[in-house]
């Protein structure tokens, strides 16, 4: 796919030295458009779920 990818590599690279320069370094970094939206779209979803069920979950604690 050299030069028809979606992501340039040499961006990526920059990103990731970019991220590595911050204090704290993040524990997670995306690269491109599609790696984040795939990403975050499969974590909300996985919070929609279990927020969904945050009564329920909370019923197991002893009463106070």
């Amino acid at each position: 796919m050299d030069g028809v990818q979606p992501g340039d590599p040499r961006r990526g690279a920059r990103a990731v030295i970019a991220a590595m320069a911050q204090d704290p370094p993040p524990r997670r970094l995306l690269l491109g458009h599609g790696g984040f939206d795939a990403v975050t779209t499969t974590l909300e979803a996985a919070l929609a779920d279990i927020r969904s069920n945050k009564t329920l979950s909370r019923t197991t604690d002893f009463p106070a």
